[in-house]
């Protein structure tokens, strides 16, 4: 008789994770790196952005505010803000920069 090898719990549990953001489809949900480069994307966010996670992965999250926003320092003061409190979360935004394919 042979012991199957049991998966690891925590690791299942990342997976499944991983697994349920990534398909979920009415919401963005995507993390940052300290800098405020963009390091995950899921299908909402795709949706609802209008960029592929080749477009954008690794670009800085400022692409989605106004240029006045921009220049305003607001894209600062929510990475600021994340990194105080550990995360960030918003209802819409203010002013979007529209995506290359005309979304919000």
């Amino acid at each position: 008789m042979t012991a199957r090898a049991r998966p690891d719990p925590l690791f299942a549990t990342d997976d499944q994770f991983r697994l349920l953001v990534e398909s979920v489809a009415d919401c963005a949900i995507f993390m940052l790196d300290p800098g405020g480069c963009i390091v995950t994307w899921n299908r909402g966010a795709e949706r609802l952005k209008g960029y592929r996670s080749e477009e954008i992965l690794g670009r800085h999250f400022s692409v989605f505010y106004a240029p006045e926003d921009v220049a305003a320092g607001l894209p600062a003061q929510v990475l600021d803000r994340a990194t105080r409190e550990g995360r960030y979360e918003g209802e819409g935004w203010p002013k979007v920069w529209p995506s290359p394919r005309g979304g919000a």
